[in-house]
């Protein structure tokens, strides 16, 4: 897979089939101009451990990245014993567009979109995970709309951590995890407050805490 995420950069798109059984992935890195369509299932190596994430935007810059399908981004979170590892992992990425596909069982954060800027995420499921959904460290005009959130078995939901603004969630369910359904939090690793936050018409209930939840010093490390 990651031969042909690099070679087709820019150029074609990569489809991943649904074939009936998983590929088993190493980490794999999503450069820019990258449209990748998902509707089978990558579930990644077990011991995978530190900076295991099943697809990541997350060196030089990355833009113009597409991410879409119907398929399933596995963590394989039973396999992995150590480190902190994410289903998607954006760092200092820009122009993303995820869709359709199924985000779970990662031992950290389902979706970590960090120090990132226009990020559209529509239509997603994100499930049974350990910890959050999370825009976090100034991500800003990032969006969460039309989706489902649930699960999360030691975490909040969805979380907008330190410095994000003009972002949202919006028209999505939250429901059965761990802590507040949705939180606006800062701590001591990420202590910018949060601002311009958009969340509205969601569905949120039968989460372990508030169902909206304003946190300080209540974060973690990310």
């Amino acid at each position: 897979a990651r031969p042909s995420i690099n070679t087709a950069a820019g150029l074609a798109r990569v489809y991943v089939p649904n074939t009936g059984s998983a590929c088993i992935v190493t980490p794999l890195t999503v450069p820019s101009n990258s449209h990748i369509t998902i509707d089978g299932t990558l579930k990644l190596k077990t011991g995978a451990n530190v900076g295991g994430s099943v697809l990541a935007a997350d060196t030089g810059s990355p833009s113009q990245i597409v991410i879409d399908g119907s398929g399933v981004l596995d963590g394989n979170q039973d396999g992995q014993t150590s480190g902190i590892q994410a289903d998607i992992y954006l760092y200092n990425a820009s122009n993303v567009w995820i869709s359709g596909v199924t985000m779970q069982k990662s031992r950290n954060f389902p979706l970590n979109v960090v120090a990132s800027s226009h990020v559209f995420v529509n239509a997603v499921i994100i499930r049974n995970n350990v910890g959050s959904t999370e825009f976090a460290q100034g991500s800003f005009d990032c969006w969460i709309d039309n989706s489902e959130i649930s699960n999360s078995t030691s975490d909040y939901g969805f979380a907008f951590y330190g410095g994000v603004y003009n972002s949202g969630i919006t028209n999505s369910r939250v429901f059965g995890n761990a802590a507040d359904g949705v939180v606006v939090l800062n701590d001591s690793g990420q202590p910018a407050p949060s601002r311009e936050l958009i969340i509205s018409n969601n569905v949120i209930y039968g989460n372990a805490a508030n169902g909206i939840g304003f946190r300080t010093n209540a974060g973690g490390s990310g």
